[in-house]
């Protein structure tokens, strides 16, 4: 009989997070970064940070949840429940043991927030909010803020080791962060974006390939980010739009916003915000419909680590551009820039439907950081209510009628599902007749009737069980087909519906749905002609040319014309710009699954080696980066046993790998 260490179980994954005492002590609690955290898992807490033990020990270390000496607590969110042996947990634990050295402990490179989130990534493949580790990312920018960075790390990291940088250079550092210059594909991504919201703004978008396409380009973090940023630097001569027009921005930013969210971008969420308080549409009886209302059907807006984000965001860039010397000197300063970022969270709290009591709730916890006073905590626990339209009073324990109890503050942790990491929002559930149909359409070379049907068919692609039925359909209709050849305006809209039912499957970590989309996506092929372009031509009645299906590897470019400019692709180098494909928890999924499948053969070794090989091959073709695939092979050498003659193999593969 296995021992219980042994058997796996359902295990919830938990980052507690504290303040630093020693950075509050000087930094008038105004947060920008200065946490620690650890990783509660089955009852314990482990965490890293700095020893001098010689020889060099293990800066790991453990202790009881929401204890750590030293700190302050703040608050626990919750990463995720997997299935795992604690055995299993044990070994991870161990590897880690002896990669995270005390004596190698960094404020900069390498702290405990470092290890959480490394720690969080291997165990259940999600990385811990962007906010908790500013303080590592700005870096030496710090100085300026704090005066003494010494004070937040170990004494080898000293002023005198630190080169100042403008505040706002931090700034521009923070939001130009991770990244990249966009590839030449990527950038004509952009420009059909910046072509769509102009045209969008104007008359409306009439082109349902075109504004299929402009969905799935709001599904990565890229482009999203590119259409926040147009929205909020965009001159609108008035923030009245016409009732489509308002319609297909509302659809837009809510699938820009899931993007943003599942990113941890909380710059793009806040600006996003700021626009839909302002943008609306004018209702029946001619009173505002505005657009904020209209993205509050998402769960995550319930989950208050989002909300500290987007607070930090916008508070640390109000300080850091004030350039004041030492904010701990400048506690009124510090607490009105507080005052004016919460009164705009409040606002947009409120108009996204949350209670008062959840708005109080996260007020509380600011005001427990010194961030605001007495005064100003009444005055937003006021306005709090009084837009939640509540009768019944709340505010400070002292004297409105309201105290934490009431709140629901003694618990330090929202549930799962609070915090958006179970359910996407509501959707229409489709029957499985009406999945047929639509899926024969699209095959069939064909187009949804209009604009509002693409729109019910794409947001049917964030209900999960659609999402299980649509892949079933088309993985039955494709059985056996090498390649099937779709026209321009189908290509278009199942690789929108494809990428949205990506988002939903990422959303879910349901791995197993996305890897059958990942095969299907091999399989459709279309036409990479901009969209615009394809668009002008249907519209001018030139007729369209049948494809039939081809179940070989011919190129069918000639059938096309070769002056068309066509260029026959298969549906995921459209696809491969999912942030799901960056998952090494989802790329493990599909080495095992395969390797489940042999367990037992007599060349058992043979066969996953030969996995590995394609899996890797995937990855490649995913546009996966040569550092993640490198990840990806070592965790698989970890997991399987290999045997003296396929061990070496496998790490030749690693080394290959990495000398591309």
């Amino acid at each position: 009989t296995k021992p219980p260490s042994c058997l796996k179980r359902q295990i919830e994954i938990r980052l507690n997070v504290y303040d630093l005492i020693e950075a509050n002590k000087f930094g008038a609690g105004v947060g920008i970064g200065a946490f620690h955290s650890g990783c509660e898992i089955d009852g314990a807490e482990y965490s890293f940070g700095l020893n001098d033990y010689h020889p060099p020990r293990t800066g790991v270390w453990r202790t009881r949840p929401r204890s750590a000496p030293g700190f302050s607590y703040r608050t626990t969110l919750e990463m995720g429940t997997i299935s795992i042996s604690m055995d299993e947990v044990e070994s991870v634990l161990d590897q880690m043991r002896g990669d995270w050295m005390g004596n190698e402990y960094d404020i900069v490179n390498r702290n405990c927030n470092h290890f959480t989130d490394a720690l969080c990534q291997k165990l259940c493949d999600r990385r811990i909010p962007r906010w908790i580790n500013r303080l590592a990312r700005w870096g030496a920018s710090l100085t300026n803020v704090f005066g003494r960075p010494d004070m937040l790390g170990p004494q080898t990291w000293t002023p005198d080791m630190v080169k100042a940088q403008e505040p706002h250079d931090a700034v521009t550092a923070e939001l130009s962060e991770d990244r990249n210059e966009l590839s030449e594909a990527e950038e004509m991504i952009v420009a059909e974006v910046v072509g769509g919201m102009s045209e969008l703004l104007t008359s409306g978008v009439r082109s349902i390939p075109i504004f299929a396409r402009m969905v799935e380009a709001m599904c990565w973090s890229f482009s999203a980010a590119e259409f926040t940023t147009f929205l909020s630097t965009h001159h609108f001569e008035s923030y009245t739009l016409d009732a489509e027009n308002y319609s297909q921005l509302c659809f837009l930013a809510n699938t820009a916003i899931e993007t943003h969210a599942a990113a941890g971008d909380h710059s793009s969420l806040r600006k996003l915000l700021n626009v839909a308080v302002r943008l609306h549409k004018l209702g029946d009886d001619d009173k505002p419909q505005m657009m904020i209302a209209a993205l509050k059907k998402h769960t995550f807006w319930h989950d208050s680590g989002l909300w500290s984000g987007i607070f930090y965001e916008g508070f640390t860039e109000m300080v850091l551009r004030s350039q004041l010397e030492n904010p701990g000197d400048h506690i009124d300063e510090i607490r009105q820039y507080s005052f004016a970022e919460l009164t705009t969270i409040t606002h947009s709290m409120s108009a996204l439907g949350l209670g008062s009591p959840e708005v109080a709730r996260f007020l509380y916890t600011m005001r427990g950081d010194n961030l605001l006073d007495q005064e100003q905590y009444n005055m937003l626990t006021t306005l709090a209510q009084r837009s939640a339209g509540d009768q019944g009073g709340f505010g400070s324990a002292a004297g409105l009628g309201w105290s934490p109890m009431e709140a629901g503050l003694t618990s330090p942790r929202s549930s799962p599902t609070e915090a958006g990491l179970r359910s996407p929002r509501s959707s229409p559930k489709y029957t499985q007749s009406a999945i047929n149909a639509m899926i024969a359409t699209l095959l069939a070379h064909k187009q949804p009737d209009s604009l509002q049907d693409l729109r019910h068919w794409l947001t049917g692609c964030a209900d999960i069980s659609t999402v299980r039925s649509i892949v079933r359909q088309l993985t039955r209709t494709l059985e056996g087909c090498q390649q099937h050849h779709l026209e321009p305006g189908s290509y278009y809209i199942l690789s929108a519906m494809l990428t949205r039912c990506l988002t939903t499957c990422g959303t879910l970590r349901d791995h197993h749905t996305a890897r059958a989309m990942m095969y299907v996506s091999l399989i459709l092929h279309g036409p990479t002609k901009d969209a615009r372009l394809m668009s002008q031509e249907l519209s001018s009645g030139s007729p369209q040319r049948s494809r039939s299906n081809s179940t070989s590897g011919t190129s069918p470019v000639g059938a096309l014309g070769e002056d068309s400019g066509d260029h026959i692709t298969a549906m995921s180098r459209t696809t491969c710009q999912h942030g799901v494909w960056c998952s090494i928890g989802y790329w493990i999924s599909v080495v095992i699954h395969h390797c489940n499948a042999v367990y037992g053969d007599e060349n058992e070794q043979e066969e996953n080696f030969i996995i590995l090989n394609k899996v890797v091959q995937l990855m490649f073709t995913f546009e996966v980066s040569k550092d993640l695939i490198a990840e990806v092979i070592r965790e698989v050498l970890e997991r399987l046993d290999w045997d003296p003659d396929y061990r070496p193999m496998c790490e030749h593969l690693l080394d290959s790998v990495q000398t591309l």
